[in-house]
């Protein structure tokens, strides 16, 4: 599948037709209806990316947005035809988006995911991301997040 760098048309789409864990994840902490915001705001991240699916429409959005030096936030949210570029994303994430982060000085990704998001949890364990804490009543309806995270463990600790 084709990956490129995200429009802000395309994150519209994605945004407009969400999965239905990707709803659920999102209304954590976002008004998941106001899809032009999350848009907006997955637009502004340093690095943003586009999956397609098999009919050529964006289907998997995913990204990272720098939270302070050297640590970013990921994201990522699809609609249900996710799975047809899941694979492709997966590879690109492993094999030139950290390495593209490292590159960048980045030392830390992380990411909060729903516990109910079994898919995700798996998928970021299979990335090499690892749980870290469960953030009690974090999301705005009380729901409990989990912080997923890698870490470079290559890179010196500066102290």
């Amino acid at each position: 599948m084709r990956l490129v760098e995200a429009t802000l048309m395309d994150l519209i789409f994605i945004a407009a037709h969400l999965r239905p864990s990707d709803r659920e994840e999102l209304a954590a902490t976002r008004d998941v209806n106001d899809y032009e915001k999350l848009a907006i705001d997955s637009f502004q991240s340093d690095y943003k990316c586009i999956g397609y699916d098999a009919k050529g429409f964006p289907a998997l959005a995913f990204g990272a947005k720098a939270l302070h030096p050297g640590v970013v936030g990921l994201w990522g949210f699809g609609t249900p035809s996710y799975r047809d570029s899941a694979r492709s994303v997966t590879r690109h994430i492993r094999d030139d988006m950290i390495p593209a982060l490292l590159k960048m000085g980045v030392h830390r990704g992380q990411c909060l995911v729903h516990p109910n998001n079994r898919a995700s949890q798996k998928w970021l364990t299979a990335l090499g991301f690892k749980p870290e804490a469960t953030l009690s009543g974090f999301g705005s309806r009380r729901e409990d997040m989990l912080l997923y995270a890698w870490v470079d463990d290559a890179t010196p600790a500066r102290h």
